[in-house]
């Protein structure tokens, strides 16, 4: 079977997610448990407080708007090369659903799926699902945690691998969106994370604190695989509580569409690269 432990997808995963590099950070990404199909929306929540203008509006120039609103329906597609001779391309899928519950409360629920095939056979296979809950008061966005499984799939055999589910508490207001070039955002506070290994491994809870700053460095032309692209660079570093390795990443994002092309991610003195080579944005290639 494919080894999915370099947790190499998942890096990328989390930065098609503007606050998911957190909870890759404090749980290796092993994946656990979604809100399961026909749930029963719970209370609606609370209204944000209202945003303080921003010169960017809703989104700065390296976004979608569609995207910051939290549009249900909308979608991107890429397919990215790590370089690796065990692994095929990796296709990552996210999409935003629309209401679910999380935590009893109902949220916006973003999906992102990463499908990682083996180079050596491609009826060999590993799938991740990730599940944020969020909400946007007009492109900011409030995170309240997310819930992700992973499944290995040998022919038509599948079989569970292990998943989690992360809470923060408080949620917090991330500004992604609307980050002016040059400045940065900082977010701190702590998470419960719950792991399911795969049976008969009993689940474990924890708590840990983390801290994360984000940074717009600017835009720049980059050129993958013969293709170049006007993107904006953004730079993140997370630090756990828990004496953990500290990870950061630079990203590359398609300007106007925030579609990723390029990823530089480094954590315990190893770094990964991915590259985009093709994908789509709501049906549209790019």
């Amino acid at each position: 079977m494919l080894d999915h432990r370099n947790g190499k997808p998942q890096r990328l995963r989390a930065w098609t997610l503007s606050c998911l590099a957190l909870s890759c950070a404090l749980v290796a990404c092993g994946g656990g448990g979604d809100a399961g199909p026909g749930a029963a929306l719970g209370p609606s929540p609370s209204p944000l407080p209202s945003p303080s203008p921003t010169p960017s509006g809703v989104a700065n120039a390296c976004f979608d708007p569609a995207e910051a609103l939290l549009t249900t329906g909308f979608t991107t597609t890429g397919v990215y090369d790590d370089g690796s001779a065990l692994t095929g391309d990796t296709t990552i899928t996210e999409t935003i659903d629309g209401p679910a519950v999380f935590e009893g409360q109902t949220r916006i629920q973003r999906t992102v799926r990463t499908v990682t095939p083996s180079a050596a056979n491609s009826t060999q296979r590993v799938q991740t699902d990730l599940k944020a809950y969020q909400q946007s008061n007009g492109g900011l966005l409030t995170q309240y945690g997310n819930t992700s499984s992973a499944t290995q799939f040998n022919g038509g055999v599948s079989r569970p691998s292990g998943g989690a589910k992360v809470v923060l508490t408080p949620p917090y207001v991330d500004k992604f969106y609307q980050l002016a070039m040059g400045e940065s955002t900082t977010v701190s506070g702590t998470v419960v994370i719950t792991a399911t290994p795969p049976f008969p491994q009993p689940s474990t809870t924890t708590t840990n604190t983390f801290t994360e700053t984000t940074t717009y460095v600017g835009n720049e032309t980059v050129t993958v695989f013969g293709r170049s692209f006007n993107t904006c660079k953004y730079v993140r570093n997370t630090v756990p509580g828990n004496g953990a390795a500290s990870t950061s990443s630079t990203v590359w994002r398609v300007l106007g569409k925030g579609v990723v092309v390029r990823l530089e991610s480094t954590s315990a003195g190893t770094t990964t690269v991915l590259q985009f080579k093709s994908g789509s944005l709501n049906g549209v290639a790019l």
